[in-house]
């Protein structure tokens, strides 16, 4: 790994490690006020987001410096666990949008790329595990987009678009139309996600 690519991998550990916390002790928070698990006021969620914050910046302090020599022999299925939650952070941020995703699953892909670069793989299990992480964020890109674009069927913005553009009514959008449309749509962002990871992949292998 050259300097540059340490320096890169550094600062990336350095800023999502305090995020991930902050967002894991803020959702936390909201859920238990929400759902009146305990008795805490919304002050609590603001300290614990604080909280969060804080403990992901004594980490960084602490560990980013081991971690990033070993950033390429992390378990793959702790990754997929922080992809997902990354996932469901910048759907939540993007407000529903699925750009956020196709962005993270481009960094998938560079990151596997690169893993399989440093690694002693054998030759024939690149293109396996690279296709096997393809898959994977296409499906959860996928995922996301079925969810939600069932959901904002719903929503007067969405309907009145709908009419405006198509000429439909309201009903056959929420029951046929825009079902058959939202299907489509899922389909296509998950064949781009998979081919954006699959590429970022190639590059990222074959780049010194």
């Amino acid at each position: 790994m050259n300097k540059v690519e340490s320096v890169v991998i550094g600062i990336g550990l350095s800023v999502i490690c305090p995020l991930l916390l902050m967002v894991l002790f803020w959702w936390s928070a909201a859920l238990i006020f929400i759902y009146h698990i305990l008795p805490i006021t919304e002050r609590a969620i603001t300290i614990s987001a604080i909280t969060g914050l804080g403990l992901g910046i004594i980490l960084d302090i602490v560990y980013v410096q081991k971690w990033i020599p070993r950033f390429y022999a992390l378990d793959l299925k702790l990754m997929a666990l922080v992809y997902l939650f990354c996932s469901a952070i910048a759907v939540a941020f993007c407000m529903g949008l699925p750009i956020g995703n196709i962005f993270l699953g481009i960094l998938a892909g560079v990151y596997i790329g690169r893993r399989s670069h440093y690694s002693n793989y054998d030759r024939e299990l690149v293109p396996r595990l690279t296709k096997q992480v393809g898959i994977f964020t296409g499906i959860v890109t996928g995922v996301w987009t079925l969810s939600i674009g069932l959901l904002a069927l719903n929503e007067p913005i969405v309907i009145r678009m709908s009419q405006e553009l198509f000429g439909i009514t309201r009903e056959t959008f929420t029951d046929h139309f825009g079902v058959v449309l939202v299907i489509l749509l899922c389909v296509v962002l998950t064949a781009l996600q998979y081919w954006c990871t699959m590429t970022a992949s190639k590059i990222s292998y074959h780049r010194d």
